[in-house]
């Protein structure tokens, strides 16, 4: 060093580098569900990267850290979702993709007499069907009118 300079000495710095997160949805999360019934949300895991999560779920847009997919629309959507943290440079690739398939309501149609006596047994024929599938039930159900006014 020059002149009446004293050596500058600094401290050991350290760098951790880390993986970035990796992100995964249980498969055990494809639904099949009814129009308007209520799925379970999605919580995805995250492994590896540093700092605060924040998400966002394609197609959806969504935010949320637990994604609860909607069932207003008929068909199959298929969600992932994507992590960005806090720490410098550290983001996931799209998650697996979990499928939530909503289906028309099944309607019930019963068939037999029309008019019977009270106390009388009608034999019926209920027809289920939900989309295009159709499950025919018969088991010769003979059940009181009063049983049937109970169970409708």
């Amino acid at each position: 060093p020059g002149l009446g300079c004293d050596q500058i000495v600094s401290p050991v710095a350290e760098l951790t580098v880390v993986a970035d997160p990796i992100v995964t949805l249980d498969p055990l999360f494809n639904q099949t569900l009814c129009e308007g019934g209520t799925a379970t949300c999605i919580i995805p895991e995250i492994i590896g990267g540093v700092g605060t999560n924040t998400y966002l779920w394609i197609p959806t847009m969504s935010a949320d850290s637990i994604f609860c997919p909607p069932s207003d629309q008929l068909g199959t959507l298929n969600y992932n979702v994507i992590v960005q943290q806090s720490g410098i440079g550290c983001g996931s690739l799209p998650s697996n993709t979990v499928s939530i398939t909503v289906i028309s309501d099944p309607t019930i149609q019963i068939v037999g007499l029309d008019a019977v006596c009270e106390g009388a047994e009608v034999p019926l024929l209920l027809l289920f069907k939900v989309d295009s599938e159709q499950l025919q039930i018969t088991n010769g159900l003979n059940l009181t009118l009063m049983e049937i006014l109970i169970k409708i």
